[in-house]
């Protein structure tokens, strides 16, 4: 009952089916000891997980997000990566998605630092040929957060390791034959950092290579662009084209 109310919840992003699911969730827990069904109290705490983790992105809230992280190092306390490898590593990803949650909420990196460990964990238990989707998704949010610690911290190396977990994602997608728009969205992740990573190194090669890109997702992956992210790119490669030009021009004045 509590996974459906959840599922609800988050279909209509309602606060309140998310606190019936949690107390749904806490109750069962009450009544389910880790010692006498371990593994059915680990399934428990992850969903408790879930659901608050949820709450906590929708409400920006850091206490939820925090009692979120609790209950999905409780499930690992039972599950393993030896034991139960596909478990183990949705717990690790859903940490790392937890802790970069949380890190926007936070001053500091610590947490974005965390987030990282938590996907390559993850990672770590990740087959492309039998977790291809889940693979693809913790590349990508991976990317994700060196790509906002890169930023934040003008750190090219953090930027370039992003760039390069959003291409592996890219790399799984076309190889396993994924969904074409979580493709087109690793795409348009990587031409991101790409841009970013040429304005912190004033680099003009890449960031006309980012703007060719950029282009090329508008032209010819229109069809699966949601609105926000074809404004997103259409922005974007205004932005390097404008950097690659300024950076040219000091490049001629100087030389």
């Amino acid at each position: 009952m509590g996974n459906i109310l959840a599922a609800l919840a988050q279909r209509s992003e309602d606060a309140d089916l998310f606190e019936k699911a949690i107390a749904l969730f806490d109750s069962a827990l009450e009544v389910s000891s880790q010692e006498e069904n371990p593994q059915e109290w680990a399934a428990t705490q992850y969903n408790l997980g879930t659901a608050t983790q949820a709450l906590g992105r929708l409400q920006g809230d850091s206490k939820l997000l925090k009692s979120s992280v609790v209950a999905y190092t409780n499930a690992l306390l039972e599950w393993s990566r030896e034991k139960n490898p596909e478990q183990w590593a949705s717990a690790m990803h859903q940490l790392g998605s937890t802790f970069h949650a949380h890190g926007m909420l936070l001053t500091g990196t610590r947490t974005f630092q965390k987030s990282v460990v938590a996907y390559k964990n993850a990672l770590a238990a990740l087959d492309a040929e039998d977790n291809a989707l889940e693979m693809a998704a913790t590349h990508n949010n991976l990317g994700a957060v060196l790509h906002h610690l890169g930023e934040s911290e003008e750190n090219a190396e953090l930027l370039e390791e992003a760039v390069i977990s959003y291409d592996t994602a890219l790399t799984v997608c076309m190889e396993q034959q994924l969904p074409f728009h979580l493709a087109v969205l690793c795409r348009v992740n990587k031409s991101t950092a790409r841009g970013v990573l040429a304005e912190l190194t004033k680099d003009a090669v890449m960031a006309e290579e980012a703007m060719d890109e950029f282009e090329l997702i508008i032209e010819c992956f229109d069809n699966a662009l949601q609105p926000l992210c074809r404004k997103h790119c259409e922005e974007q490669f205004i932005k390097v084209q404008s950097l690659a030009s300024s950076i040219k021009k000091v490049e001629s004045e100087a030389g």
